[in-house]
């Protein structure tokens, strides 16, 4: 699966790598409660919120935008 890769890329990579790892994470995660838990269980929400707090503009928008859409999917969690 992509999401393995995609989430070392968050941790290990470049400026770029990251701000693009977390684009992709939160295209994954829209909409998708499965795909949203495999994200969260591969370890991706650590390195989102640090990108979040210290990266570009453009990645602090994607981290932004991946966390949002992985803290929204359940439905548990939208009572």
């Amino acid at each position: 699966g992509a999401i393995p890769p995609l989430v070392q890329l968050l941790r290990d990579g470049s400026a770029g790598d990251k701000e693009t790892a977390a684009y992709a994470l939160g295209n994954l995660s829209a909409g998708s409660d499965e795909l949203s838990q495999s994200i969260a269980q591969a370890g991706a929400i650590p390195p989102l919120v640090q990108l979040l707090r210290d990266g570009s503009a453009e990645g602090k928008e994607s981290a932004a935008n991946a966390l949002r859409n992985l803290s929204g999917n359940s439905d548990e969690r939208k009572q």
